[in-house]
């Protein structure tokens, strides 16, 4: 029996500045479709990085998952994370109310492990992440919009 090695070891102390917290977080999420009930559109948003929301196997080349945020909201930047990296383009869309249009707020090829990006400063009460082609069905951890730092 060998002596155990430790390679690299790493310690951070990250600093959470007020006004961090997602938008998004923990608010009603509703989806095109889902896989199944443990791959509910409310797993997108909880900030877990163990649960998640999936699409079905025989989803088409488009689904999208909406969020509403309680009310209008400054929003300016957004981020997500795959579980495998399968889509491959998608728009982050917003609507100030439910009537409307929704409007692209930034388009993407491809989310992968992680994806931000600071997007132009919009008020919206409902966000949506629309995925437009993808090679399997999505499948995310997280997809999250804060205000602008």
């Amino acid at each position: 029996m060998g002596t155990p090695l430790i390679r690299r070891l790493q310690v951070h102390h990250a600093v959470i500045r007020q006004g961090t917290e997602a938008l998004s977080w923990k608010r009603p999420a509703k989806a095109s479709a889902v896989h199944s009930d443990p791959y509910a559109a409310e797993f997108l948003v909880d900030g877990d990085m163990n649960s998640r929301w999936a699409a079905p196997d025989n989803v088409g080349p488009e689904s999208w998952v909406e969020i509403d945020l309680g009310r209008a909201r400054h929003v300016g930047r957004a981020t997500a994370s795959e579980l495998a990296d399968r889509v491959r383009k998608f728009r982050v869309e917003g609507r100030h109310k439910a009537h409307e249009p929704w409007r692209t707020l930034i388009e993407g090829g491809g989310i992968g492990h992680v994806w931000k990006q600071e997007i132009e400063a919009t008020t919206a009460r409902w966000i949506r992440l629309h995925i437009l082609e993808t090679t399997g069905p999505p499948t995310l951890w997280e997809f999250h919009v804060y205000e602008r730092p």
